[in-house]
């Protein structure tokens, strides 16, 4: 699962997995995490998730990282702003007064780019990466954030092949790949009816995950 095949996706317009309203269990469940207003979230692979205007709403503070630059500029556009665009290391940055959005690799993400970050929201990145993948993921985030909190949104189903997307994520393998450092709550897991591309059973879950101590 290479950045050319998220790139090609943006170019072509194949972007199914993007939503018209913000995330239902973003919505219902963020208010776990418990932010004071103005806290900083991280959304890594944004995209030009409806989700980035939701949490600005809410009166956060967004830093997010996007490959596609397609993709970050469609969402400025959307929320009708004019970003100042500059160079920080490997990633151009679109900023404008509470939203940074760093276009390019997620693994070449310093920590510095994302101090005072208290919270992560993760739906569309963790199902985005296959296995081998979502280790280095797991990884990358806990050296670039060791103290914020994580809201995460999976799906598991009979996943048809190893690169499909999106990438089925089980209970286990999120354990495996946070419990070392989180603590982690299933805070809803619900039966998706018509499944995910036409396979089933299929299930959404929502998971708070909190430092572990």
């Amino acid at each position: 699962m290479n950045p050319e095949y998220w790139l090609q996706r943006w170019q072509q317009g194949d972007i199914g997995f993007d939503q018209q309203e913000p995330n239902s269990n973003l919505v219902a469940f963020f208010p776990t995490l418990a932010l004071t207003p103005g806290a900083r979230v991280f959304v890594p692979l944004c995209g030009k998730s409806i989700d980035v205007q939701w949490l600005l709403q809410q009166g956060h503070a967004v830093v997010a990282v996007e490959l596609s630059e397609d993709a970050v500029q469609a969402l400025f556009q959307a929320l009708q702003l004019t970003p100042d665009i500059s160079q920080q290391g490997e990633h151009r940055c679109y900023q404008a007064g509470n939203l940074c959005v760093y276009v390019g690799d997620v693994f070449a993400l310093e920590r510095a780019q994302l101090e005072g970050v208290t919270a992560i929201y993760d739906r569309g990145a963790l199902v985005a990466l296959d296995a081998p993948l979502r280790m280095r993921y797991s990884a990358k985030l806990k050296e670039l954030c060791p103290q914020a909190q994580q809201l995460v949104v999976t799906v598991e189903y009979p996943q048809p092949e190893p690169q499909s997307t999106p990438q089925s994520v089980p209970a286990n393998e999120l354990q495996q790949l946070y419990g070392d450092h989180y603590r982690l709550d299933c805070l809803n897991r619900a039966a998706m009816p018509e499944g995910i591309k036409g396979f089933t059973p299929a299930f959404n879950s929502t998971w708070h995950l909190s430092i572990a101590g």
